[in-house]
């Protein structure tokens, strides 16, 4: 219970501060969790158990993956974690039921303020819009994926052929 109230105070400082609503626990009949928006981008906030019992855990939404190119963002985002490892550092991951790209960590509380917690925020926000537009791609990596119009037209192509019956293509002539 001492958890969970030193994050409901964490929490309504970040919301005093960032002039949100305050925070409310649920009567003391379950876990506290908060759902709030950073600069368009979802974040969700709960306290640690067990292991985490002095930690903030975090949660932020970076998005889905492109579909064209999830493999080469995946592997960006395993370089990304290798990049960020160390002990109360953030890891990318997948969120199993949406599929979307979360960034997850565990936050100590010790010596946080609401102002560092939403500094924090909005540099991750920041880095899912980054994300967002990027992929974490390599500039060259994002070029060999741009759509161009020959892409287009090549694409067009490729559906009027599919549509076309095989006599037709043969032929030339409707069977």
């Amino acid at each position: 219970m001492e958890n969970a109230e030193a994050c409901l105070c964490l929490l309504n400082d970040l919301r005093r501060i960032t002039n949100m609503p305050p925070a409310t626990g649920n009567g003391g009949k379950g876990s506290l969790a908060l759902d709030i928006t950073v600069d368009g981008i979802g974040f969700s906030l709960m306290p640690g158990a067990d292991d985490n019992a002095d930690c903030l855990l975090l949660f932020c939404e970076f998005g889905e993956l492109p579909e064209d190119r999830g493999a080469l963002a995946m592997r960006r985002l395993l370089e990304a974690n290798l990049a960020m490892m160390g002990a109360g550092r953030p890891s990318f991951g997948i969120n199993f039921a949406t599929g979307q790209v979360l960034l997850s960590g565990a936050v100590r509380m010790a010596g946080m303020t609401g102002e560092t917690l939403a500094q924090m925020l909005f540099h991750y926000a920041g880095r899912a819009k980054e994300w967002r537009e990027t992929f974490f791609l390599l500039e060259e990596e994002r070029r060999m994926f741009a759509p161009t119009r020959h892409t287009h037209a090549r694409a067009a192509e490729m559906m009027r052929r599919s549509q076309t019956s095989p006599a037709t293509e043969t032929s030339g002539k409707p069977a």
